[in-house]
């Protein structure tokens, strides 16, 4: 998404391209390129799991339901490092339950993906798909979009985010990984503020 664009100029000396499957996005971020006169940075309009361009490193911000675990299985196809700063949860029941979502383009990845590699199944690993079924699994998504001000809600709402992700570095580790997480700071920047790094294991780049 647009976010791309920050990075982008603070490491002129990298290329990056801004993939995006929204055309009124897409057409916001050529007017900004435009505007700041970026040169490290080119547009992509379609589905992420179609795009053809190889890669070193896959930036995934905020994106929402299962648009993050969209970019990381992606990237593990191509063996590149990723960065996630998973966004809202709620939106990956429409993977669950089987329906399609499609902000205009031809192919959905959300729903109908080309590739068996690329195929969302959840949860994410194999080590938490042992202890649970994707019917429970519903459940923690929907927990963990609690929005609650009590401390109990707060609190299982928190640990069921965590083995989300955790589920999502895990499935990193299964495919040879090294995997992190952290946080963006300052933590008030975002409410979302949780960050998952994973590189191929024995790759020092």
């Amino acid at each position: 998404g647009n976010s791309v664009l920050a990075i982008a100029a603070l490491l002129p000396s990298h290329n990056f391209t801004l993939v995006e499957a929204c055309e009124n996005d897409l057409s916001i971020a050529r007017r900004r390129i435009a505007s700041s006169a970026l040169q490290n940075v080119k547009v992509w309009h379609g589905d992420l799991a179609n795009f053809p361009e190889t890669f070193d490193l896959g930036l995934a911000t905020h994106l929402c339901g299962e648009g993050t675990d969209l970019a990381q299985a992606k990237c593990i196809e191509q063996g590149a490092a990723f960065v996630l700063t998973p966004c809202c949860l709620g939106m990956i029941k429409h993977v669950l339950e089987g329906c399609s979502r499609n902000r205009g383009v031809s192919a959905n990845i959300r729903s109908k993906l080309p590739g068996e590699g690329l195929r969302l199944s959840y949860p994410r690993s194999d080590w938490l798909q042992r202890q649970m079924e994707p019917d429970l699994y519903l459940q923690l998504v929907r927990l963990s979009d609690c929005n609650s001000g009590s401390d109990a809600s707060s609190g299982a709402a928190a640990a069921s985010k965590q083995l989300i992700d955790a589920d999502r570095l895990m499935r990193a580790a299964e495919a040879g990984y090294e995997t992190g997480c952290g946080k963006l700071y300052p933590l008030e920047a975002s409410a979302k503020n949780d960050v998952l790094v994973g590189w191929p294991s024995g790759n020092n780049r």
